[in-house]
């Protein structure tokens, strides 16, 4: 395969062919076009930044995944999580019926991973997610400590990530709405 080469000029005609296509994309996950708009610039800076050492074979697959790793890296970091979710559930379009299932998929899902969460794990999720408490504010009504709460928080993102990975072919659908386009 021919790898792409990245130079001022191919760089500016990538970036107007699909910026407005990966903001779109993105757009299933929040409405907050700020968000996405900065998420976009991101990963053309980043492309833009390592253009002499990243090896590229399909630039369309590349921007569309990057994008989607990096929106859900933010969900994964973000401390309204929750929020951000119901937020995109509330915000489905009724315009197409399969993204609409694809939707419906990843909110039903990521709630049913929150919910087979071990007791304890879930509980300190949902104080930080739901209740917007802070990790101090956990860890004092529990009475535990700030690191146990940071270790029950990664062990229930990564739960999470597992659960929504294996019961759904989240990334096959990803790459067929997105990059099929």
């Amino acid at each position: 395969m021919n790898q792409i080469k990245i130079d001022k000029q191919s760089f500016r005609y990538l970036y107007d062919l699909y910026f407005n296509d990966l903001c779109k994309s993105l757009n299933y996950y929040t409405s907050d076009v700020e968000l996405i708009e900065d998420i976009v610039q991101d990963v053309f800076v980043s492309l833009w930044e390592n253009r002499d050492s990243v090896s590229i074979s399909h630039i369309k697959t590349y921007l569309f995944t990057a994008a989607r790793n990096k929106m859900f890296n933010l969900f994964r970091n973000s401390k309204k999580f929750e929020t951000l979710l119901e937020e995109h559930h509330n915000n489905l379009s009724i315009s197409d019926d399969n993204e609409n299932s694809f939707n419906e998929e990843l909110y039903l899902l990521t709630n049913e991973a929150i919910e087979s969460l071990p007791e304890k794990c879930k509980e300190v999720f949902k104080m930080s997610k739901v209740e917007n408490n802070t990790y101090r504010q956990i860890a004092n009504t529990k009475n535990i400590s700030v690191k146990t709460v940071e270790n029950q928080m990664g062990i229930a993102y990564k739960k999470i990530r597992e659960y929504v990975s294996k019961n759904s072919a989240l990334t096959t659908l990803i790459s067929v709405l997105f990059i099929s386009k």
